[in-house]
């Protein structure tokens, strides 16, 4: 993991080549609150739900391009709708899960009392 004292080094070049998470977490380090934070973790998290995200929309995409209305003619819409379930598929807290889902009006929020089963399951508003 590089340092905060790393980065400040380094060119706009060589910190284009470097991962927004990467450099989000070596400034986060030495801040009050993070002295538990593990980044080599946290980039695992992040590689995973880029995975699941690439996995989703790659699945979805067959029906995008046959009922693009479905995604408001948008495949902005698509990939931000599936990087916002694969985050609050993400979000438990004890053995409630909050899950979220995005809508075009708004936001939706159901909060769902159960056993954390590490399960992903997409959540649809009604």
């Amino acid at each position: 993991m590089i340092s905060l004292q790393q980065l400040v080094r380094l060119s706009n070049a060589e910190l284009d080549r470097i991962d927004i998470a990467v450099k989000n977490l070596a400034c986060a380090m030495g801040l009050p609150g993070a002295e538990n934070i593990d980044p080599d973790a946290h980039l695992r998290t992040i590689a995973e739900w880029k995975e699941r995200v690439a996995w989703k929309t790659c699945k979805e995409w067959r029906q995008f391009q046959k009922r693009p209305w479905d995604f408001y003619r948008s495949r902005n819409y698509l990939f931000g709708r599936n990087c916002g379930q694969v985050a609050a598929m993400a979000i438990t807290h004890g053995s409630i899960a909050l899950e979220v889902c995005i809508t075009p009006n708004g936001i939706y929020e159901e909060n769902r009392i159960g056993e954390k089963s590490g399960d992903w399951q997409t959540f649809v508003a009604p």
